[in-house]
């Protein structure tokens, strides 16, 4: 009788002890599934019932294999938890719900049943977490659809782009640089930007720049070289992001450059400046003075026979820029034109209003 006695309230108490742990695990916002050796279900959660719409009922001895939709994935992670000696093992898997619905799940195992140790529920062999992972995988998704819109939008941007990590090696372009320096997309994978330079040594000074600036955009204007070395010219403008604490998006970017061909740009620029040359030579070398002045009567261009004319023997400051009436006032205030002796400012005034107002030539 006392050794009944003795154990009625230990089996009570180990009763109220499983009791309280059940309820535990019945609230835990994980779910949790206990199962037998041919996939029976012994033992869920209410977060069970909750994701996959069944009843405490329905899951009574359910067979676990209609949660999966893949069946094949499911062999070879039980086969898995066989062989395997990790102590969890965790798996990306699709479920199913009571109506057919995709559910995204992260299940991890503790291999507890095949490494000799027991689970409390009986016959219960396998024991699995489940994770709802569904909306992560979507976000996940939607960021992956996100960042492939975003590449090819600036895949089509009329401007060249290049991403580079510190090394300067190339992690993104888009097809307007390929375009324009020749190389196939291959050849461009991590394509050591270096390749592209005529001056290493302004490359260095550059990226230094970078690291020392403080501007929110530092443009240079660089020569490069094609794949078969024909120099272009190229204004590259670099967003100095990385260097103030920023992030760039494509994983490992150090560096980012807009590059601009102004190729073109500069063979006009040359062109305009040979041209000019040559007519600054052709005024030049005519016998007669010359001179041109802007809306606003500054000098722009003259010729020396013109200086020596107004200016002769005398070494006068006439740069682009002087005005008309400070080119008269000097030669009429050193008496170099003799109407204007005695008379100088009525003098200045009369020949002002000719220039003004030109008709017949004058002496």
């Amino acid at each position: 009788m006392s050794e009944r006695s003795t154990a009625g309230p230990v089996d009570n108490d180990i009763a109220e002890y499983e009791r309280q742990f059940r309820e535990i695990l019945e609230r835990c916002p994980a779910g949790l599934n206990v199962v037998d050796e041919d996939g029976r279900l012994l033992f869920h959660n209410a977060r069970i019932r909750e994701l996959f719409g069944y009843s405490r009922d329905e899951l009574h001895l359910f067979d676990t294999r209609k949660f999966w939709h893949d069946l094949d994935q499911r062999a070879r992670i039980i086969e898995a938890l066989h062989d395997n000696t990790d102590q969890i093992l965790n798996e990306e898997a699709i479920w199913l719900t009571k109506q057919g619905k995709h559910v995204n799940v992260l299940i991890s195992y503790p291999q507890t049943a095949y490494r000799g140790g027991h689970i409390s529920f009986v016959g219960g062999k396998r024991v699995l977490w489940i994770f709802d992972v569904t909306a992560l995988r979507e976000r996940e998704a939607q960021s992956a659809e996100h960042e492939r819109q975003f590449r090819e939008i600036l895949d089509y941007c009329p401007a060249r782009l290049n991403v580079v990590d510190e090394e300067g090696c190339l992690l993104f372009h888009n097809a307007r640089v390929r375009q324009l320096f020749g190389y196939s997309q291959e050849e461009m994978e991590r394509f050591d930007t270096r390749r592209f330079w005529l001056d290493l040594d302004q490359r260095t000074k550059i990226i230094e720049s970078l690291r020392e600036g403080r501007g929110g955009v530092v443009n240079h204007e660089v020569v490069w070289k094609t794949k078969h070395g024909e120099p272009l010219h190229v204004l590259i403008s670099y967003p100095q992001v990385a260097y103030h604490g920023g992030h760039i998006s494509f994983v490992g970017g150090k560096r980012v450059l807009w590059v601009y061909d102004i190729t073109a740009l500069k063979r006009a620029e040359d062109a305009r400046q040979r041209s000019e040359q040559r007519l600054v030579e052709a005024i030049e070398s005519i016998s007669e003075g010359f001179a041109h002045y802007d809306v606003e009567d500054r000098l722009v261009l003259c010729n020396s026979c013109y200086r020596d004319m107004l200016y002769s023997g005398v070494d006068a400051d006439m740069k682009p820029g002087i005005s008309f009436e400070s080119i008269i006032r000097y030669s009429a205030e050193r008496g170099d034109i003799e109407d204007a002796e005695g008379r100088v400012e009525e003098w200045i005034a009369q020949r002002l209003h000719q220039h003004r107002n030109p008709g017949q030539p004058q002496v």
